[in-house]
């Protein structure tokens, strides 16, 4: 049987991160526009580093498929 290698490309586009418990807690984000990263917090956006998000304790992460 042959098989078939199919490459799929994935970006990281944004991610959430919660901090607390599961009846309460705390969440924010980073989303990524253009090849920045910016940490968005309440009322609250500034640009963060790449090595910022990538240590982050992610609870979602948004990819988006490019073909």
């Amino acid at each position: 049987m042959k098989q078939i290698l199919v490459l799929i490309h994935m970006f990281l586009y944004g991610v959430v991160q919660h901090e607390g418990s599961e009846s309460e807690g705390h969440y924010w984000s980073y989303v990524k526009h253009r090849y920045r990263w910016f940490l968005c917090e309440d009322e609250r956006i500034k640009e963060v580093s790449l090595k910022k998000v990538l240590s982050c304790e992610a609870s979602v992460l948004f990819y988006y498929k490019y073909d």
